[in-house]
């Protein structure tokens, strides 16, 4: 297979270049062939453009349109020459795919498989449509651009755009929404357990205190027992002595009687 599955209207890619304003290009592709072609969308600067859809399948003799948007610009380039491009891929598939099904393999030419791929060049407009000067022959027109456009074209690499069909730029915004909710979450979490630390740290000098009390009030109370020993023992050797200080005259008495009647039953013998 030799011939364009893909007609590509128009070959150029033009924006009319405001400074920090965007800029948009509409190109239609149809599909010529009678069978089902998948397309995709490449540029050698995928941060400055943004293409939606930059890639879908195409039923046989049907067309559709895909926007580039070329992001705001401070400056334009030397000249108006922006050597930026864009490659268009096309390749039969299967009838019955879809986007979803769109992946980089369809596009590899293996096995002898025809893949058209078409470069586009980007040319860059004033809103006057006034030529812009140059200090070798006054004037550049479109014509000239677009040919010192091509010097630089053979070169150029490719690269896949950031944004992808509808389905992934969906998931991709839901996939945003849900970070900046887990995001919510995580600081309210955050929040929660910095009040719970908090709380957590005013217990614990509570209970410090607490064992500070006890302890203070458990020495006091060995003090006071120790001292009640004290007191106690003394008391007791006392007592003892008393007991001893009464208790001796009484013995003695008793040996005096006992002497007494001991030699007055001896004087009645005699």
């Amino acid at each position: 297979m030799s011939f364009d599955l893909l007609d590509i209207i128009p070959r150029d890619v033009k924006f009319t270049f405001e400074s920090k304003k965007q800029s948009t290009c509409t190109i239609r592709l149809a599909n010529k062939s009678d069978k089902d072609v998948a397309f995709k969308v490449k540029t050698t600067n995928p941060k400055k453009y943004s293409v939606r859809p930059n890639a879908g399948v195409l039923s046989p003799k049907s067309s559709c349109d895909f926007t580039i948007t070329m992001q705001a610009q401070r400056e334009p380039p030397p000249d108006m020459i922006c050597k930026d491009k864009f490659l268009v891929q096309g390749a039969t598939v299967p009838e019955g795919t879809t986007e979803e099904d769109i992946t980089s393999e369809m596009f590899a030419k293996d096995d002898g498989k025809y893949v058209q791929e078409n470069k586009l060049r980007v040319i860059l407009v004033i809103p006057s449509e006034t030529p812009v000067q140059s200090p070798m022959n006054g004037v550049h027109s479109h014509q000239s651009r677009s040919v010192l456009a091509d010097d630089v074209f053979g070169s150029a690499k490719f690269g896949a755009l950031p944004e992808e069909n509808g389905k992934e730029l969906l998931e991709a915004k839901l996939l945003e929404s849900k970070s900046r909710k887990d995001m919510e979450e995580l600081e309210s979490f955050k929040e929660a357990m910095k009040s719970k630390l908090n709380s957590l740290e005013l217990q614990l000098s509570a209970a410090e205190a607490s064992i500070a009390r006890l302890t203070e009030e458990r020495k006091e109370i060995a003090r006071e027992r120790e001292s009640l020993q004290r007191e106690l023992a003394v008391m007791t050797s006392k007592k003892v002595v008393k007991k001893v200080q009464v208790g001796f005259p009484l013995m003695y008495l008793l040996m005096v009687a006992v002497f007494s009647l001991t030699v007055g039953c001896l004087l009645r013998h005699l």
